[in-house]
């Protein structure tokens, strides 16, 4: 391939619109079709096959109280291909409006993008075991997508934009650090492309301020009234808004440079079963990223307080997207760090802004290096894609087999309760003590080692604690139980067989006990 057929090739610009269409669905069912097109019910998965209303009030009690609207509008029982086709719909006009806010140029930089944010592990964790909320956080996305875009074209946009931001925070609050990160990467690219002044940047900077303090004054009051008016507190959960509250500013410090830590270990040690490609992919990528920032920032010519400025912004970039690591006390899982994802889309922009295939021509050097940065840079994207593409396959076989095996295993169980003397199918009080992972059947599979580091997938069955026993009986059994809470049997319960040993089941004053 000529230097002139890879310029072409890169500078290339279809009808964005289409583009982003095709890039989000075709990487987007390469990565999730199987979780869109099957049934794999797991952990919380499992007590959110119907939405109740308790269910709707535990998550407003967790600050998400916009989440009940999107179960109303779509139904209380999430289906996995309309949520997943709506969570396509949404990344696609994420990429869309990624691409009028940063006018990227080319198509190579936009299929890039878009393929690094459907194929993304987060995402993939959120199918596989949280496949309920997944097009509700990928809307949350959006929502801070548009509100960055808001913000930069028009001159009072950073007034919708806090609406945005508010409905965001009203969706999944980890989201916010996704909007700082959109407008630190503008921040980034008008001081090292455009021709902006220090008064203009200064604007640009309060503006945004504004629309991001406004967005959570707005979030704060309504989620007050909200709660109020629902007769609700703040949850304590280790995932609710209250945790916030605990705070300690002593150690601000260290928690800074566990989130640094944090970070930096997403990219070295990857969630993935390629962890090694995905570092090396990841580091390439980064390379040609800080050289391209390092060349924008020399070609740019602005006076040194701007230089500095960029420089201290990049540096705080990271931070920024794992904010939420500091604010929430370490507290902090996979679902949470989907913002990670504008880490590569910003080496990518640097690259697409200081345009590689010239870079060679300042170096005095035209072909080989042309070449070697072409290259590297696609080498670097598919391996990421591929990884994730496959991490995602391989995670949903897991859940699959998982399933399964859960049902296999209830069917035993119901067989013996079935024969057991004096039990009536849905009048004999049942108490069933303990789960599948953990049990003497429980066996871990090999090969999947990796993948007990995801959240929610570190299980060997999809009933992991009691109220998704209950769940599983109900809706995938379809099997009437008439359930006994007495704490009275916990201490019958510890000196029974345990299931599958002879005894596990037996009547105990009137109540079927497992």
């Amino acid at each position: 391939m000529t230097v002139s057929r890879l310029r072409a090739l890169s500078t290339r610009r279809d009808q964005p619109g289409r583009l982003c269409l095709w890039t989000i669905f075709g990487f987007g069912l390469a990565a999730h079709a199987f979780s869109y097109f099957s049934l794999f019910y797991s952990h919380d998965s499992l007590i959110h096959i119907y939405v109740n209303d308790a269910e709707f009030l535990h998550e407003i009690s967790l600050g998400r109280f916009l989440q009940p609207y999107f179960f109303r509008i779509f139904g209380r029982i999430p289906s996995p291909w309309l949520y997943g086709l709506f969570s396509l719909l949404w990344l696609t006009a994420s990429l869309y409006l990624l691409v009028r806010l940063f006018d990227i140029r080319r198509s190579f930089t936009i299929v890039a993008i878009g393929a690094l944010m459907v194929t993304s592990t987060s995402l993939s964790i959120t199918n596989a075991t949280y496949f309920y909320v997944n097009q509700i956080y990928q809307f949350a996305f959006l929502c801070t997508v548009a509100a960055a875009f808001l913000l930069e074209r028009h001159r009072f946009g950073f007034l919708s934009g806090a609406l945005l931001i508010t409905v965001s925070l009203g969706l999944y609050q980890s989201y916010l650090a996704s909007a700082c990160g959109l407008i630190m990467m503008l921040f980034l690219l008008k001081t090292l492309t455009g021709p902006t002044t220090l008064k203009q940047l200064g604007i640009f900077v309060l503006k945004s301020a504004a629309m991001v303090a406004i967005g959570c004054l707005l979030y704060q009051i309504t989620l007050k009234w909200y709660l109020a008016y629902k007769g609700l507190s703040l949850s304590e959960e280790y995932n609710g808004l209250a945790k916030l509250s605990s705070f300690q500013w002593s150690e601000l410090g260290s928690l800074i440079v566990s989130a640094y830590v944090y970070f930096i270990n997403a990219y070295l040690s990857p969630f993935s079963d390629k962890p090694v490609l995905m570092a090396l992919c990841y580091l390439i990528l980064s390379l040609f990223g800080f050289l391209s920032f390092a060349f924008l920032l020399k070609r740019s010519q602005k006076k040194p307080l701007l230089l500095f400025l960029s420089v201290l912004v990049l540096l705080l970039f990271p931070l920024c997207l794992n904010m939420m690591f500091v604010l929430s006390m370490r507290d902090i899982h996979q679902l949470m760090i989907y913002p990670f994802i504008l880490f590569p889309i910003a080496m990518l922009l640097f690259i697409d802004q200081a345009d590689w295939l010239t870079i060679p021509e300042i170096c005095k050097s035209r072909f080989p290096l042309q070449l070697l940065t072409t290259v590297c840079i696609l080498i670097a994207t598919i391996g990421i894609t591929f990884s994730n593409i496959s991490f995602a396959n391989r995670l949903y076989v897991k859940k699959s087999l998982e399933y399964q095996a859960t049902v296999s295993a209830m069917n035993r169980i119901i067989c013996e309760m079935e024969r057991t003397s004096g039990y009536q199918v849905g009048l004999t009080p049942v108490a069933i003590y303990g789960t599948l992972p953990g049990s003497t059947i429980d066996s871990p599979r090999t090969g999947f080692e990796e993948f007990t580091k995801a959240i929610g997938s570190q299980y060997t069955y999809s009933i992991t604690y009691e109220s998704t026993l209950v769940s599983f009986m109900e809706y995938v059994m379809g099997y009437p139980i008439r359930w006994n809470d007495d704490d009275a049997f916990d201490a019958i319960a510890e000196e029974m067989p345990m299931f599958p040993a002879a005894g596990y089941c037996k009547m105990v004053d009137g109540t079927l006990s497992d």
